[in-house]
């Protein structure tokens, strides 16, 4: 399920690393899962709550229905608790050992959540390695949600 722009909130944040600025779109999801959200894993939006904020669940490419990816969660989430999702932009500190620079990442279709550098079945490269322990994120939601940015604001 891919919301309407006008259903979710999305916003862009300007993260310090390195010495720069890195500039990355995200959305608030809620943890559906019944474990937790881990900082680089693959999720998808299975619906939304009475709020309008976005459930997920770990994506897998495996099956249509664990499909599309909608980012790459940002930071830990907890269990049914809001955390943030890189919807587009550079993703830093998540481990690039097992790819090379340039090389387009997918989800994996045997592990939920995972990424992988080997093009599945239902092939979605959600971004390419941008550089060691960084990867530029393009989910396939960017294309409908970011035509029309009018509900994109800058937070602190």
């Amino acid at each position: 399920m891919i919301p309407h722009k006008e259903e979710m909130r999305i916003y862009a944040k300007t993260i310090p690393t390195y010495g720069t600025e890195d500039l990355s779109i995200r959305f608030q999801a809620k943890n559906s899962t019944g474990s937790s959200l881990t900082k680089g894993q693959a999720i998808y939006i299975v619906e939304l709550d009475e709020n309008s904020v976005p459930l997920v669940d770990l994506a897998k490419s495996d099956s249509l229905d664990t499909m599309p990816c909608s980012g790459l969660v940002a930071n830990d989430i907890g269990v049914g608790e809001i955390g943030e999702v890189v919807l587009l932009g550079f993703f830093q500190n998540i481990p690039t050992d097992a790819f090379s620079e340039n090389e387009l990442v997918y989800v994996s279709e045997s592990t939920a959540g995972s990424l992988t550098n080997i093009q599945p079945a239902v092939a979605q490269a959600i971004g390419y390695v941008a550089s060691d322990n960084v990867v530029f994120v393009e989910s396939a939601m960017c294309s409908s949600l970011l035509h029309l940015p009018d509900n994109l604001q800058e937070l602190d």
